[in-house]
């Protein structure tokens, strides 16, 4: 029966998970199939590029005789990778503006930041068995953005070039010239890519409706379980309260009905006044005893009396069956009138709360202070702990130390108190220290 609610919890935590794993795999695949729409879409708009503008097209920026012998001096070794490297930069930026303006145009609608990077990969010389490139070298880019690349086209081609040379000998004085013819092959490879710089924000607002609708869900599931929960332990101690106070009422009418029962036998056996006595005072106990839990607030008792008779009350206090010591530090000077019954109820049901919970000397103190009736009770028991504090007033509820009460009672006293206080619009605070004591302070207005 104990380990129900863990086993709740631990349910509760698989099927979230679970659910929040559900989210988390529809927002990925949302976001990989948003990602290839856009990137087809953007394929499909570059497809044409190089056929249909002449301006991009590589007659001139990879088969120009410029270009064949720029790789017939690398194959030679008279010139190094980094110049070439140069040789494409210099000759790119105009194509690169160019190339920038149109691609813009075509995405201007969508809002996609596209950037198309033309590169020469390979230059393979068939002459020497080589490749004359250690990395790829831009023929162009229309902006420097970073991003992921996707490819749009590819190309290898063969491409030949020849030249001659001259050697001249002199034999019997005669000039004679002979051509030499020296060929070279290279394998050309390229390719064409193109990025989309703002591909995660564009796809980020498209899914922010999903994802935010996702996150209030998986929030509002968490939070109804947590004050489903809280409710739920709250019901099962307002249970576990219920069945105590079940308890102490039978313990606390035992006494008062076998007092009753007693005096009833002896009644039969012989009359006797003192018998009648007895009977009233346990009746009048039991009237006490069950009165709280119905409506302790509600009184028809309209009977007012001197302040200045509060003496009265403290010496009945002192004179009940208690053991401990009531001060009075100070009271009122002139005259005022309180209602007696609802004032006896403060006093008594606080000074006798303290002496249940330990307290051996409980001082009183009454003072009127701008129209406003200041009731400090201040103990030296065994105090109250800080977390318990703001439960002490709920009807039913008493101080557990180790899942037991040490004192006897309904957890009714300071209920009563607060209910008191509230129906004159009054206040009350606590303060305790454990092994301290506690002090309390109702402020009651007072109409003259």
């Amino acid at each position: 029966m104990n380990n129900r609610p863990i086993t709740y919890i631990l349910s509760f935590l698989l099927l979230f998970t679970v659910l929040v794993g559900m989210q988390v795999y529809f927002l990925v695949n949302s976001y990989a199939l948003r990602q290839k729409e856009i990137v087809e879409t953007v394929r499909l708009k570059l497809k044409d590029l190089e056929d249909d503008v002449d301006r991009f097209d590589d007659s001139y920026y990879m088969k120009n005789k410029t270009y064949l012998e720029l790789f017939v001096a690398l194959d030679d070794n008279k010139i190094n990778e980094d110049s070439v490297r140069r040789f494409y930069n210099d000759r790119s930026d105009t194509v690169s503006r160019k190339l920038k303006k149109y691609v813009d145009s075509l995405f201007m609608d969508l809002g996609y930041q596209v950037a198309v990077k033309k590169e020469l990969t390979s230059i393979y010389s068939h002459t020497k068995n080589r490749d004359l490139l250690t990395k790829n070298i831009t023929i162009y880019e229309s902006s420097g953005d970073k991003g992921k690349e996707n490819s749009l086209t590819s190309g290898t081609w063969e491409m030949s070039y020849s030249k001659s040379t001259s050697e001249k000998e002199k034999i019997n004085e005669q000039v004679k010239e002979d051509e030499k013819i020296i060929s070279y092959s290279f394998l050309v490879s390229r390719k064409t890519t193109f990025i989309i710089a703002n591909l995660y924000w564009i796809i980020f607002k498209e899914l922010l409706l999903f994802v935010v609708a996702s996150l209030l869900i998986l929030i509002a599931i968490l939070y109804i379980f947590y004050i489903t929960y809280k409710n739920l332990l709250k019901q099962k101690k307002q249970v576990l309260v219920l069945h105590d106070m079940v308890d102490n009422v039978s313990h606390e009418m035992r006494t008062p009905i076998s007092t009753m029962k007693l005096a009833s036998v002896n009644l039969q056996k012989k009359h006797n006044d003192c018998n009648f006595s007895v009977l009233d005072r346990q009746i009048l106990r039991l009237e006490k005893l069950l009165q709280p839990l119905t409506d302790p607030a509600v009184t028809t008792e309209t009977s007012e009396y001197d302040l200045r008779d509060i003496n009265h009350l403290l010496f009945d206090l002192q004179t009940a069956d208690i053991n401990g010591q009531v001060n009075l530090l100070s009271f009122p000077k002139e005259s005022i009138r309180v209602n007696k019954v609802l004032f006896e109820t403060i006093i008594s049901n606080l000074i006798t709360n303290s002496f249940k919970y330990g307290a051996i000397e409980v001082s009183l103190s009454v003072n009127l202070i701008d129209d406003m009736l200041h009731i400090k009770v201040l103990d030296n028991g065994q105090g109250i702990d800080e977390n318990e504090i703001p439960y002490i007033f709920e009807k039913f509820y008493r101080v557990q130390k180790d899942n037991i009460h040490n004192t006897k009672g309904l957890g009714l006293g300071l209920y009563i108190v607060k209910k008191v206080v509230d129906q004159f619009n009054g206040n009350i605070n606590v303060k305790s220290q454990i092994n301290k004591g506690s002090e309390f302070l109702i402020v009651l207005p007072y109409g003259k």
